[in-house]
C-alpha cells in the first residue's frame, strides 16, 4: 500500500503526507489485557504472519474528557509530533456528543480523530428503521463527519461471524450499520480478529471470566489462527474498506 506517512487529518478525513485520503479499516486483535498480558494467539501463530493475513484480507478492493485528551495528546506529541490522537466517546465510546459543543484541541495541529463504538445491542430497538438509525448514529457521533469537525473512526462494532454468514444474519441492526458507513464513508475496525480467547480474569480478583482456547463467537479467523473463519464476513467487510470521497479519491 503507497501511503506515505506521517498521517494528518484535513476536516473529515485522514490524510497521507501528500494530502490523499487515507481510510482506516482494520480488525481488533485483543488479548493483553488478559492475565498473560500479550495478546492471544501468538502460540499458534507468528505475529508477523498475522499481519500478513490481515493485510491481504484488504487488497480485494467525568469528567473534562476532552481536556485528559488535550493533556494526553500534548505529551505524546512531545515525543513524537507525527501521531494521530484518537479520542473515544463516553458510553462504552458511544456517545461523542460533547464535540458538538467542546472540540479536542492540541498544539499539533490536524491530528485528532474521534472514535465511537456501535454493536446492535447498542440501544438500538428491534426492527429500527434505516432513517432512524442513521439519525440515531449521526446525533451521537456522526455530526463530526458531516460537520467537517474532524474524521470519524468506528473503533468497534461486530456481531456473531457464523450468524453473519448467513442470509439475514445480523437482522436490521446490520443491514442499518453496512449502510450508514457507506453512506458517510466511515472509518472502521472490526471486533475482533480473535476466534479464541486467552485466559482472563475480572480486574483485581482471580475469578476465571474466559478460560483458555475458549472460543469468541465474534472472532474472523479459524480456531487454530491460521486463516480465516468466515469468509462471507469478510467479503461483506472488504465492500467497505475503499473510500468513496476526500483528497486525491478520483
Amino acid at each position: 500500500m503507497a501511503i506515505a506517512t506521517p498521517l494528518s487529518t484535513s476536516g473529515r478525513f485522514i490524510v497521507d503526507a501528500h494530502g490523499k485520503r487515507v481510510r482506516l479499516a482494520g480488525v481488533n486483535w485483543y488479548g493483553a489485557s488478559e492475565d498473560m498480558g500479550v495478546p492471544a494467539g501468538l502460540d499458534c501463530v507468528d505475529r508477523n504472519t498475522l499481519a500478513g493475513l490481515i493485510a491481504k484480507q484488504g487488497t480485494a478492493v467525568e469528567t473534562d474528557f476532552a481536556a485528559m485528551y488535550m493533556t494526553v495528546g500534548n505529551l505524546i506529541h512531545e515525543i513524537n509530533p507525527n501521531l494521530l490522537i484518537i479520542c473515544e466517546g463516553l458510553n462504552y465510546a458511544g456517545d461523542l456528543t460533547g464535540v458538538a459543543s467542546h472540540h479536542v484541541k492540541l498544539a499539533e495541529p490536524n491530528k485528532i480523530v474521534y472514535s465511537m463504538h456501535d454493536y446492535s445491542w447498542c440501544d438500538h430497538p428491534a426492527g429500527q428503521s434505516q432513517a432512524a438509525y442513521f439519525a440515531q448514529m449521526n446525533k451521537n457521533g456522526g455530526f463530526i463527519l458531516t460537520e467537517g469537525i474532524a474524521p470519524l473512526w468506528l473503533g468497534e462494532f461486530g456481531d456473531t461471524a457464523s450468524a453473519l454468514s448467513s442470509p439475514g444474519g445480523g437482522g436490521t441492526w446490520w443491514a442499518n450499520l453496512q449502510a450508514w458507513l457507506k453512506e458517510y464513508d466511515v472509518d472502521w475496525c472490526w471486533w475482533a480478529l480473535n476466534p479464541t480467547h486467552g485466559q482472563s480474569c475480572a480486574p483485581g480478583t482471580s475469578q476465571i471470566e474466559c478460560n483458555w482456547g475458549a472460543p469468541e463467537p465474534y472472532g474472523l479467523l479459524a480456531l487454530d489462527w491460521s486463516d480465516v473463519g468466515y469468509p462471507a464476513v469478510v467479503t461483506m467487510l472488504q465492500a467497505l474498506m475503499q473510500p468513496r470521497t476526500g483528497p486525491g479519491i478520483a
